[in-house]
């Protein structure tokens, strides 16, 4: 399928196919990708979220990339579906003197907390290498509660019986025995990102709540997108001015990374269809549109 983006060259997109629900036939996806700068903060202290005019910054990444001691890492942007909004916040506010160890720190959208690292004590250190990198890093795949293994009598290799899009994200969470800990309180991010919000980063060492470093961004205050998907029919000309539009999907704002250090930040949208909504082959292209549609 073609995908036809809007004049803005912060974007890009990709499309990806799979069961996204067991005993459901496959769906397509659109991952939409943006990149943004954060110039210097206004008077109030907050940096805005202003398109990246390099686009490289929005490529799609295709696969896992593996942080390295000095490297934050990254989780493949391919998920059909997400059940939360992830927000990661790659390496650090400010470098730790002492290492990761007894980190703490908070994330709020729209004075709301949405994530929270807490640790035992000052000398605590991180159970894994992505707690070592990242404030808040991405949860690997292969560890509880994330992982998934198939069992018989369901060890589908595709969809594990027990297998939600919970699974698809990639934010933190461990449970309380682990360090550090790290919490979704009110479960607020089964929201999408909301446009025009301030977001506030704040990170102190167990005990030293008081003299946290911040920092604070806003969320573009254009979060919307739709994609509408056209097909040929099936019979007359097969022209893209006779393709019809079969329907449209709003795109839900379910990610966004932010690298502190390099006052730089991407956002993801996606949306997922019944790929079978029209024969495979009839499928040609699908529009990104600005707003709700």
């Amino acid at each position: 399928m073609i995908i036809q983006l809007p004049n803005q060259p912060h974007l890009a997109a990709s499309l990806a196919a799979g069961p996204v629900q067991r005993g459901q036939a496959p769906h397509y996806a659109l991952i939409l990708k943006g990149a943004y700068q954060l110039p210097a903060a206004d008077g109030d202290g907050i940096r805005q979220m202003v398109p990246a005019p390099d686009p490289a910054h929005a490529a799609i990444t295709f696969a896992d990339e593996a942080g390295t001691v000095h490297g934050t890492g990254y989780q493949s942007d391919m998920a059909l579906r997400k059940a939360r909004c992830d927000i990661s916040i790659a390496g650090w506010l400010d470098t730790p003197a002492a290492g990761s160890r007894g980190m703490e720190g908070s994330l709020s959208v729209a004075s709301r907390v949405w994530f929270t690292r807490r640790t035992a004590d000052t000398t605590a250190p991180p159970d894994d290498p992505d707690a070592v990198r990242n404030l808040f890093g991405w949860q690997p795949r292969t560890l509880p509660p994330r992982a998934i293994t198939p069992a018989p009598p369901d060890d589908d290799p595709v969809l594990p019986a027990h297998y939600t899009a919970g699974f698809e994200n990639s934010h933190r969470r461990t449970a309380p025995s682990h360090s550090p800990h790290f919490r979704t309180p009110g479960n607020n991010n089964t929201a999408d990102l909301p446009a025009g919000s301030l977001i506030d980063i704040r990170q102190w060492r167990h005990g030293n709540e008081t003299e946290a470093a911040s920092y604070r961004l806003r969320s573009p205050h254009a979060l919307l997108y739709t994609a509408q998907l056209r097909a040929w029919c099936g019979h007359g000309p097969d022209k893209a001015r006779h393709w019809t539009v079969v329907t449209q999907c709003p795109l839900r704002c379910d990610t966004l990374a932010v690298y502190p250090a390099a006052h730089r930040a991407v956002l993801l949208w996606r949306c997922d269809w019944d790929s079978t909504l029209v024969p495979a082959a009839h499928w040609r292209k699908v529009q990104v549109l600005e707003g709700s549609g």
